[in-house]
């Protein structure tokens, strides 16, 4: 009996340790943690420094233009990509390019077009070209009654074709076709639009 009485006291005493090591072990990590916090807080103070120095010095996206031959032939796909919008791009569409040069820029067009580039949308247009030319070229605007193919004209006539194509290659589908014989039916040709196209159906 005396012998069993030691021993049970014995694996009382281990049982505490082994739970005082446990409870130890448990507040290990947040013990941790507090001195981790402390000392990077102590040796890396939170400042608004960076903030400051973005508002000093903000970086600015540049885009780079493309370079454009600026011939009288590729006018009517190069005028898009001039650095006009709005008004001015909608104005410059309705021009040909006669010639383009560091010194002077030739365009012409039609006597509406002309009286309504006014001297904003003007210097707008020189500058546009400056961008690729250098300088500050003069721009001459030459009134003709007629005109060779303007932006504006190739664009409406793409669009026109691609119109035309899309209304033929829906005709002549082998399964528009079957269904159109089976069900005596028939296709609203004014509905149907290239997919690629100003609008879509």
């Amino acid at each position: 009996m005396l012998a069993e009485s030691g021993n049970s006291e014995t694996v009382d005493q281990r049982t505490s340790s082994e739970t005082a090591n446990v409870q130890s072990i448990e507040s290990a990590p947040s013990n941790f943690a507090s001195q981790l916090l402390s000392t990077s807080l102590s040796e890396s103070p939170i400042t608004e420094e960076h903030d400051d120095e973005s508002d000093d010095d903000p970086q600015v996206e540049t885009v780079s233009q493309p370079t454009l031959a600026l011939s009288p032939e590729a006018w009517v796909f190069e005028c898009r990509l001039l650095p006009v919008t709005g008004m001015t791009a909608s104005l410059l569409a309705q021009t040909v390019l006669v010639s383009a040069s560091p010194e002077t820029v030739h365009l012409a067009t039609n006597a509406h077009t002309d009286s309504l580039l006014n001297e904003m949308h003007r210097r707008r247009v020189s500058d546009a070209f400056a961008t690729q030319l250098g300088g500050s070229p003069d721009l001459v605007i030459e009134v003709r009654d007629q005109l060779g193919e303007t932006p504006e004209a190739y664009r409406l006539r793409m669009k026109e074709e691609r119109l035309h194509l899309a209304q033929s290659q829906f005709q002549d589908d082998p399964f528009i076709t079957a269904l159109t014989e089976r069900f005596d039916a028939s296709v609203r040709i004014d509905t149907i639009q290239p997919r690629n196209g100003d609008h879509h159906v």
